[in-house]
């Protein structure tokens, strides 16, 4: 089970840059600056499921991102998009990934403080509302499969805030102007579409592993609710949403065979465990023992909690939640403990998850 982590904005350009291996190589082999030739079209592409327009050249491909080993969790197309274009042996990846955070009278100190490496230009989106920004980095090294040549932070109609980022392989790089231009055309004409976050309070059905159930959950409002699929297991995240830069409360829930307890020393990571409390108490109406601890320092500590039981001979939930503050912790401890295993309604009825052969049919689950 992959540990779940906060992302921030470098660890964010570092992971998307990084998982960029994909964005190696397209075959032919044209001169250098053939991205830099292209012009956007005017049909937009509809990016997480119509959040985001972005128009792009001829040719330019929705390709979701794989897991990054076989063992792990593909990206859920609730929180990411991609798009490849090709042009001769370079190439183009932009990727599209929601913050599940909005933009308030703070954003763009924010924003300035994120992106103190770039030079900020505004995009205005209508005539009233916040700013987004266009983010070119000062300098560039290209170095690596994937450079990040520009991005964007683009404050949608519901006032929520999608990252952009445009990311070049080393063919492109060597015409670092043209694809940079590129970039940002492609960044300064994305908008947003009128599709909002749905973030209703209610009681939600999750599809359970176990065999004729479904997992229910109480979710108060503003609370986003997004899954992955692994190759055996199942992840349900749910998340508050907040300002920009404010580090908000998570909660977990894995279904699967082999959970792996957070708080537990890993082999090889050369970190010692925390000091953990344990409590018995009770999860999905069976006796549990929860584990709590503290996971960082000052004003980065997090209250951390877990449980782990079994349903069916070979199935496991595990629930995780943290947070800063200890009104969210008490807000994510309710969540836990609203979940309950129930007798599965019709399909329709239910949030659409993976179906029994592992594959999600036709979407990820709606947050509705």
């Amino acid at each position: 089970m992959k540990k779940p982590q906060v992302v921030g904005t470098m660890q964010w350009l570092t992971v998307c840059g990084a998982a960029l291996g994909l964005i190696l190589a397209a075959g032919s082999t044209a001169g250098a600056g053939a991205l830099g030739k292209l012009t956007v079209q005017d049909k937009p592409l509809t990016l997480l499921g119509g959040r985001v327009l972005a128009r792009m050249p001829e040719g330019a491909k929705v390709e979701p991102r794989k897991a990054a080993n076989i063992m792990g969790a593909d990206p859920s197309a609730e929180e990411e998009s991609r798009v490849v274009l090709d042009a001769g042996n370079e190439r183009l990846v932009l990727m599209a990934q929601e913050t599940f955070q909005w933009a308030d009278k703070d954003f763009k100190e924010v924003v300035g403080k994120q992106y103190a490496h770039c030079s900020i230009t505004p995009l205005r989106q209508g005539e009233e509302g916040p700013t987004s920004y266009l983010l070119v980095p000062k300098e560039v090294k290209p170095g690596g499969a994937a450079t990040g040549v520009a991005f964007a932070c683009l404050v949608l109609p519901d006032k929520t805030v999608v990252r952009l980022g445009a990311y070049a392989n080393p063919e492109a790089c060597q015409d670092l102007p043209g694809c940079t231009a590129l970039a940002r055309e492609i960044l300064s004409h994305a908008v947003g579409g009128n599709v909002p976050l749905k973030c209703e309070a209610g009681t939600k059905r999750l599809r359970a592993m176990v065999q004729g159930k479904d997992v229910q959950v109480d979710l108060p409002r503003d609370y986003i609710l997004t899954f992955q699929r692994g190759p055996d297991f199942w992840l349900y995240y749910a998340r508050p949403l907040s300002p920009l830069g404010v580090v908000p409360p998570t909660v977990l829930l894995y279904q699967g065979g082999h959970p792996s307890a957070f708080h537990k020393k890993r082999e090889g990571d050369g970190a010692e465990p925390p000091e953990v409390t344990s409590t018995d108490g009770t999860f999905l109406g069976q006796k549990a023992s929860w584990a709590r601890w503290t996971s960082g320092a000052g004003d980065q500590a997090r209250t951390c909690a877990e449980t782990i039981v079994s349903s069916g001979d070979f199935w496991k939930l595990h629930v995780y939640f943290s947070a800063r503050k200890a009104e969210e912790m008490a807000a994510c401890e309710k969540i836990a403990q609203s979940m309950a295993l129930v007798d599965k309604q019709p399909p329709a009825a239910a949030t659409p998850a993976p179906d029994a052969e592992g594959a999600a049919p036709g979407k990820e689950p709606d947050r509705r």
